[in-house]
């Protein structure tokens, strides 16, 4: 028997980035959901401090406390190739692309300790009703047309049944639930890389500040990125250590002097983590009322790509579930999140491996050196986010925008004045743009949509791009508006 507060919307199992972000995401557009995680604590240190642009739009937008995480940041605002003897600093702002034309608030990327991230995400649940219940295993026992049925064991206290309609499933690379649910994993491994990273004090080495400074030799890489405080995170990749290898400080130290050319020393060490670089990949994201997040989803070469790509993951789960629940579809909506993020998660891993590869090549003046000289290494291995594959995107018509290119800042004009994607979306809702001349019945169509859309009439999307900027888009091929999603992107 189930008592009427264990019946709900959603059940986030797993309290990293990409549960805690989707849970905030999924509060924002008013679904009641829960979220618990196995581990009794948070998880201390580092980590995995990189917060694209993109990213930290999301991180605003479903209510983490963006101050805090300005405060206790380092702008990154270049990347310093040294190969051999030459030296290369690439802005990481892009002049072009679905990044560029960013508003002020996010200007570059942020380094941020993980640790911060996540307390930031999990103070703004704790303020909206929705803490993580920590110590809590979470058993999926079955699962009907209606409901996910989940038996919680929190440690020290009462074994509790509940039922949700859906469950995300965000409980990392050895996901229980994945397990329970039967669905296959492969993964793909690099045995003769050794992957090594350290949070130090870095002496006897001149580092420009807010630079990530890498440095390539023969069959290895060092990378050295700023952190707040004062100290650096260092990782390095090289296929000249033994497999295996458990490195402690002084084999990072000795291995960063090797590649660096210089006599650094490493001071008030800390958060030392090794592994061989290995992709994952489960063969179906979703299965009935559960899908699959983040790492449970999908794990990544290059350990940097997970938190990024898991917190945007969430964002496009989190407005498909709320929708789903409102009009209680036949799921189409929702399996494009697989047909979408999965896309992203296949280039980001083969572009992963490309780059790993490339960064321990036998001959980095020779392969790196091209990208150096045209000034355009590639400065992320994670790709612009567009859907072009997407049934969502089928009715878009040709522009300067492609549907899942982020527009949040961009300019839109009405008749009461100039306001922009971010602020007429402040609440979450999906907006529709009538351009100019719109059959007023239009409007009146979209009345009493379980979707409730917010309408602006007379309006026009300006991206800067062709046709003086002006886009719209189809949709289903009737007429012209611009119907953008919670998630900022136009479809």
């Amino acid at each position: 028997m189930y008592l009427p507060d264990s019946t709900f919307d959603v059940l986030v199992v797993g309290a990293g980035p990409a549960g805690l972000a989707a849970a905030a995401a999924l509060l924002r557009h008013r679904v009641h959901c829960r979220i618990v995680d196995r581990n009794p604590y948070p998880t201390p240190g580092t980590r995995c401090p990189n917060l694209w642009r993109r990213t930290l739009h999301t991180l605003d937008q479903i209510g983490a406390d963006t101050d805090v995480l300005r405060e206790n940041s380092v702008p990154m605002r270049a990347k310093v190739f040294t190969v051999g003897d030459r030296t290369v600093s690439i802005p990481t702002t892009p002049e072009t692309g679905s990044e560029a034309g960013y508003d002020g608030d996010w200007p570059m990327p942020l380094l941020v300790s993980q640790e911060i991230q996540e307390r930031a995400l999990a103070e703004h649940l704790y303020r909206s009703g929705c803490p993580v219940e920590r110590d809590t295993t979470a058993l999926v026992t079955g699962q009907d047309d209606e409901y996910v049925h989940v038996l919680l064991r929190p440690g020290g206290r009462v074994d509790e049944y509940v039922r949700a309609r859906y469950v995300v499933a965000a409980d990392g690379e050895d996901s229980g639930v994945r397990e329970q649910m039967g669905v296959e994993w492969s993964t793909h491994e690099h045995y003769d890389v050794a992957w090594w990273q350290i949070d130090a004090r870095v002496e006897g080495l001149a580092l420009g500040p807010e630079q990530e400074h890498l440095y390539h030799t023969p069959d290895q890489h060092l990378g050295i990125v700023p952190l707040a405080g004062g100290g650096h995170r260092l990782f390095t990749a090289s296929t000249r250590v033994p497999p295996g290898t458990e490195p402690g400080p002084e084999d990072v130290e000795r291995l960063a002097r090797e590649i660096s050319g210089s006599d650094l020393r490493l001071r008030e060490t800390a958060g030392l983590w090794s592994r061989t670089p290995r992709s994952g990949l489960a063969a179906r994201w979703t299965k009935g009322r559960v899908v699959l997040l983040g790492e449970s989803a999908r794990v990544f070469p290059m350990p940097v790509h997970a938190l990024n790509t898991g917190i945007q993951d969430a964002a496009n789960l989190a407005w498909k579930l709320a929708a789903e629940l409102r009009e209680r579809t036949d799921g189409s909506l929702l399996r494009t999140y697989e047909t979408e993020r999965r896309a992203v998660a296949k280039t980001v891993i083969d572009r992963g491996h490309l780059v790993l590869r490339l960064g321990v090549t036998p001959v980095p003046q020779e392969r790196i050196g091209a990208g150096l000289d045209a000034r355009a290494p590639r400065l992320r291995t994670e790709p612009e986010v567009t859907y072009p594959g997407s049934p969502l995107s089928r009715w878009a018509s040709e522009g300067s925008i492609t549907p899942g290119d982020w527009v949040g800042s961009a300019r839109v004009e009405t008749a009461l004045g100039p306001e922009t994607v971010d602020r007429l979306q402040g609440d979450g809702r999906w907006l529709v743009l009538l351009p100019p001349g719109a059959d007023p019945r239009l409007r009146h169509s979209f009345t009493g949509h379980p979707l409730h859309p917010r309408v602006i009439s007379d309006a026009a999307l300006d991206t800067g791009g062709p046709d003086d900027g002006r886009v719209m888009c189809g949709l289903r091929g009737g007429p012209r508006v611009c119907l953008l999603t919670p998630e900022n992107t136009p479809n």
